[in-house]
């Protein structure tokens, strides 16, 4: 009994001792997890809020576009629009959100409208020119830069649209005056030329061709020297040299 007393509040002394040390690593375990929690809390909590100021910023960019942006899903269904879109159909988003982008498309141009939806599901997008409609039924080309996304598992399709009536109209007003410039030429009862800074002809009317004696594609295999007679070469290169370098506007 003497020295089982003893041994026994040792033994207690110990075991108070152990109980107290396992006390302290399982507060400590419980904190570091708590602070890893709270750690992995803050990040996530900045990067919604990064995702959120980014989200403001892209809505802001899209809303504001000059370029028409549809979102729809994969049935073409607009979830979607911006304001610029608003402004380009002539319809209200609320009205736009409700629609179809079959219903903006042209009549003839929806036999090609499921080609061009399934090549945009391939990586990269697709990229086509086509016609849309306005609410009054009137037409516009436009230009189309179509995508598609996947998020929380649901597909979408983004299109970003351009009008692009204005350029449309400016090449073919340049191609209209290219056509009536090249009919002066050719009706032109005088003989008139194109050459390069090397004095290699690049065209020739019909009037200068028949003036010289030479098919066209004879006449610019040849060089404006070879045409010139060989006594006046030298003062024609001469006063040719003085035009190349803005000292005179024209020379007979």
């Amino acid at each position: 009994e003497a020295m089982r007393a003893p041994a026994l509040a040792e033994f207690y002394k110990l075991s108070l001792i152990l109980l107290t040390i396992l006390t302290v690593l399982g507060l400590f375990l419980w904190l570091s997890l708590r602070y890893l929690n709270v750690q992995r809390g803050l990040a996530q909590v900045s990067q919604d809020l990064q995702r959120e100021r980014l989200e403001k910023v892209f809505d802001f960019l899209v809303h504001y576009a000059n370029d028409i942006v549809l979102l729809m899903d994969e049935a073409g269904n607009i979830l979607e629009a911006n304001d610029a879109a608003s402004r380009a159909y002539g319809y209200s988003r609320s009205e736009l959100v409700r629609m179809n982008i079959a219903q903006l498309r042209a009549p003839d141009t929806l036999g090609a409208m499921q080609q061009q939806l399934a090549a945009a599901g391939n990586e990269g997008g697709y990229s086509f020119k086509t016609w849309h409609l306005r609410r009054d039924g009137s037409q516009f080309p436009v230009e189309v830069s179509s995508g598609t996304f996947e998020e929380q598992g649901v597909r979408y399709r983004q299109s970003i649209i351009r009008d692009i009536s204005q350029r449309e109209a400016v090449a073919l007003a340049l191609a209209q005056s290219e056509a009536r410039f090249r009919s002066l030429i050719e009706l032109a009862a005088v003989g008139l030329a194109e050459m390069t800074l090397e004095h290699h002809w690049l065209e020739a009317n019909p009037a200068l061709c028949e003036i010289l004696g030479y098919e066209r594609d004879q006449l610019l295999q040849k060089s404006w020297a070879e045409l010139v007679h060989p006594e006046d070469l030298p003062q024609e290169t001469a006063l040719c040299q003085e035009l190349l370098a803005g000292e005179r506007e024209e020379y007979k």
